[in-house]
């Protein structure tokens, strides 16, 4: 979608009356999750990598920064307002055992009468493109698993988008250590 694509979208989505958040902005929240994940997995496919499978841990750690984000909305940060944790700090606290986790941030702000809708997924992974270390995790061997937050801020002008990244331990070639049966 090109720029000009996607103002239209917009402005035409809030002349057609999208009004308050509803049940309907649930639905937009699913189809934009599953619609990046496709496309990240496109792009991954031609680049010879293994797909991500959404995980629904993730998804709960990335929707649970995602509203933090937009609860606060004072902009981007991967150091949580309300207590300091990381994104390693925020996965593990979700007991995922993990090799790897990252995380890439967006926010978009709408300047006009009524309520910011949620961009289409071809926008956000554009920007996420665009950036070298937001592309560098998209396109990661190292990142097996994703999850998926969508918020908007209590104006309604701001919906804030968050993905987190991870390789589960279990999916190394290593296992990690295990005591000896025997009790030595």
């Amino acid at each position: 979608m090109n720029h000009w694509s996607f103002w239209l979208f917009f402005f035409l989505l809030l002349a057609a009356g999208n009004a308050a958040v509803s049940s309907g902005d649930e639905d937009e929240k699913r189809e934009f999750k599953k619609k990046l994940i496709e496309e990240e997995n496109r792009l991954r496919r031609e680049r010879g990598l293994d797909t991500l499978t959404l995980n629904r841990v993730l998804n709960a750690v990335a929707q649970s920064y995602a509203e933090e984000l937009a609860r606060y909305d004072r902009g981007l940060s991967h150091v949580s307002y309300a207590d300091g944790s990381e994104p390693p700090d925020r996965v593990s606290r979700a007991e995922y055992d993990f090799t790897a986790v990252g995380e890439n941030l967006y926010r978009f702000t709408f300047h006009s009468e009524g309520v910011v809708p949620i961009a289409p997924a071809e926008h956000v992974l554009e920007r996420w493109m665009s950036s070298k270390p937001h592309r560098e995790n998209i396109l990661s061997p190292e990142f097996t698993e994703a999850g998926v937050g969508v918020a908007r801020s209590p104006s309604d002008k701001t919906v804030y988008y968050v993905q987190v990244f991870a390789r589960p331990w279990s999916t190394r070639s290593v296992d990690p250590p295990k005591e000896d049966s025997r009790g030595k």
